[in-house]
Formats: C-alpha cells, sequence, structure tokens
C-alpha cells in the first residue's frame, strides 16, 4: 500500500472559466486524458461510462465552480480513485492541480505509473487551452 498523496500541478494561459468549463465537462476528458480514457458517455445517473487503455470503468465528477473545485471518482480494472481537482488564478491565466490519493488496494508501483502519466495528460490540457 501507497501511504502519502502527489500532487501534480501546470500553468495554463487561459482564463479560469475556461479551463473549469472544460475540464468539469466529462465529453472533454477523451480529449485531454489521453494516457488512460479513450472514451466516456454519459451512464446511470451521475456515472458515465468510462473506456479506459486497460478496459471498461465509470466516472464521475463532482464540480464546485465557485471554488474552482472538482473531485473525480474513477472505478477502473477493480480499483476505485478519488482524484481532487482544482482551477486557480495564475496572474491572468490558471493553474490547474491534480491530488493523487492512492486507493489502499494498489501497489507502489501502479500508483507511481498512474501519477506520472498526468504528466503526459497536464501537457495535453495546455496545448488544448492555449490553442
Amino acid at each position: 500500500m501507497v501511504s502519502s498523496a502527489v500532487t501534480k500541478s501546470i500553468s495554463i494561459d487561459a482564463p479560469v472559466s475556461k479551463v473549469f468549463i472544460f475540464v468539469s465537462n466529462l465529453a472533454n476528458w477523451p480529449k485531454w486524458a489521453i494516457a488512460n480514457v479513450v472514451a466516456v458517455k454519459p451512464g446511470a445517473g451521475e456515472w458515465w461510462a468510462m473506456e479506459t487503455l486497460t478496459g471498461l470503468g465509470r466516472i464521475r465528477i463532482r464540480p464546485d465552480e465557485a471554488s474552482g473545485a472538482l473531485e473525480y471518482d474513477l472505478i477502473s480494472s477493480g480499483v476505485q480513485w478519488t482524484v481532487a481537482a482544482r482551477v486557480v488564478a495564475k496572474g491572468s491565466g490558471s493553474e490547474f492541480t491534480l491530488e493523487f490519493s492512492p486507493p489502499p488496494s494498489i501497489s507502489k508501483e501502479a500508483f507511481d505509473k498512474q501519477v506520472d502519466l498526468a504528466d503526459k495528460e497536464l501537457a495535453r490540457l495546455k496545448q488544448l487551452m492555449e490553442s
């Protein structure tokens, strides 16, 4: 079991509202969460069906635009994750932050691999938001 959370962030030259609206829309996930999410579609209730590189899963988002906070709940490959995210102002742009807290059932190696993939996804998000 892994015990500590890992935080990743990226500066984006785009307004907070633009970034928040984009990342809080699950339909956009295949565009930027490219290391993990292949496709999503609305499912039962607040959960969406998600196709990942390792199989099928589910995802839901709990956004709070007033604070810029979002929580993503993901279930994939038998592992349930909650990832906390936040979009805050940084000058005329934004800072997007993800905090990964490891689920109890994941190995350190698997957790580290998933966290490392976030760098690729954050770079893609930055590219999309700045173009």
